[in-house]
């Protein structure tokens, strides 16, 4: 089975082995800000339905990109707020101990210069 593709008066052209021709169609967009055009797909007359060559990633696997780029930074702002707040326990933590060391010298001295 001979196929060929050609460039014809208005673009490619599939020709089958039977001779028949089937026009290759290219699909634009605009891209941002609406400034030019840019190659988007192409459509073979030729295929079946949904075997489009396409050079932009399906829908489902943009979902799956930004479904993982938002787990990843909920975790990631979890994981700070729980170490930020470890730190803070921490610091309280020991701030409270020197506080209580430091009344237990300072009551031990008037207690014992104070009172002889």
């Amino acid at each position: 089975m001979t196929e060929i593709i050609t460039s014809g008066k208005s673009g490619m052209v599939f020709m089958d082995s039977n001779g028949d021709r089937n026009p290759i169609y290219w699909l634009y967009h605009f891209r941002e800000p609406m400034e030019e055009f840019s190659f988007w797909s192409e459509v073979q007359m030729n295929k079946p339905e949904g075997q489009v060559r396409s050079l932009r990633p399906a829908c489902g696997v943009v979902v799956v990109v930004v479904v993982v780029v938002v787990v990843v930074v909920v975790v990631v702002v979890v994981v700070v707020v729980v170490v930020v707040a470890a730190v803070v326990i921490v610091v309280v933590v020991v701030v409270a101990v020197v506080v209580v060391v430091v009344v237990v010298v300072v009551v031990v001295v008037v207690v014992i210069v104070v009172m002889p």
